[in-house]
């Protein structure tokens, strides 16, 4: 669907060579009682769009996540929505803002994965028996996602794997007094275990106030992919977007003989085996309030959770049974 007013109501999209649906630059649709299945992509994309409202949406089976937003920041709300077993996430928003009420959301990857500057309401819903997490909160880019997710269940995630961060200490720092570039020693994750996101520092000093270092973090060796490149002093999180990266060095390229750099690996994500948790949150700055959410167990809540700060989320309030009243109605 192209800009524009739509309303669609009573529908169903099946086994589709691409996403089920897709809305791009609308600004007013109205999607009612729509089930998107079994289609070789998302169930439901939506791309830079407003003013969408969809009630009683089942997606399920997709190749892709059950819903996809990308750059769509307002008046996206959702409602007694069914998201199950698609291959991707059941809902993955990319600074996007949806708000999401009395909806069930299982089987899938992630059940709700939150990236670069996404926020919205996660409420009254139930977040079950995903493979992965139930909610992921990832910066990417230099923002973190600020969701409201309270007065959910959210348990029985990571049914496959469960997301594992670890400190690889890798550092390389080039001399200052010469113009060699520097480069760590390879790390790799065990089991040759695909890194997904990763956290980096650069900080530098430039002599003339010019950029004659830079940062890097590349596949494998000193000459391997380029996975991320930076000037000037920065810390965040970063999604890999290259396949397959088991291995990882820093590097530095110096460019001035009285200047230098340092690049650091700081945190890596990969996963593993299945351990019981709810929640990852890999995000940058803020805390996102994650209150009176039944998370499963109680009251040792944090185990459940993988978090890159203890204050990266606010889980006060948490619940000791299973809230009632919550999924579609």
């Amino acid at each position: 669907m192209r800009p524009g007013t739509h309303v669609v109501a009573n529908t169903t999209v099946s086994q589709m060579g691409t996403s089920g649906i897709q809305l791009l630059s609308a600004t007013s649709v109205g999607l009612t009682n729509i089930t998107t299945q079994d289609n070789l992509d998302d169930g439901l994309w939506i791309n830079s769009c407003s003013g969408v409202t969809i009630n009683r949406l089942t997606s399920s089976g997709n190749g892709g996540d059950g819903v996809a937003a990308q750059s769509s920041t307002s008046l996206l709300s959702m409602t007694n929505a069914t998201i199950t077993n698609n291959s991707g996430d059941g809902m993955f928003l990319t600074s996007s803002h949806l708000s999401v009420t009395q909806s069930t959301i299982s089987g899938n990857r992630f059940g709700v994965r939150y990236q670069s500057g996404s926020q919205g309401t996660l409420a009254s819903s139930n977040v079950k028996f995903n493979n992965r997490e139930g909610i992921a909160l990832m910066s990417s880019n230099g923002t973190s996602p600020n969701p409201i997710v309270t007065g959910n269940n959210v348990f029985g995630n990571s049914v496959s794997e469960s997301g594992v961060l670890v400190n690889p200490s890798v550092t390389a720092t080039s001399s200052g007094t010469s113009t060699a570039d520097a480069t760590s020693t390879p790390w790799s994750t065990p089991g040759a275990k695909t890194i997904e996101y990763v956290q980096y520092a650069y900080t530098e000093y430039e002599a003339y106030g010019t950029s004659y270092c830079s940062g890097y973090l590349r596949k494998d060796n000193s000459t391997g992919t380029q996975l991320v490149v930076t000037v000037g002093a920065l810390s965040r999180y970063q999604e890999v977007a290259t396949p397959s990266v088991t291995s990882i060095v820093a590097q530095v390229v110096d460019d001035q003989y009285d200047s230098w750099g340092a690049m650091s690996l700081i945190n890596v994500l990969f996963y593993n085996l299945a351990t019981n948790k709810e929640l990852v949150a890999l995000n940058d700055s803020g805390t996102v309030n994650c209150t009176g959410n039944y998370w499963g167990t109680f009251p040792d809540v944090q185990a459940r959770m993988t978090l890159t700060r203890t204050n990266s989320i606010d889980y006060q309030g948490m619940q000791i049974s299973e809230i009632t009243g919550t999924g579609p109605q």
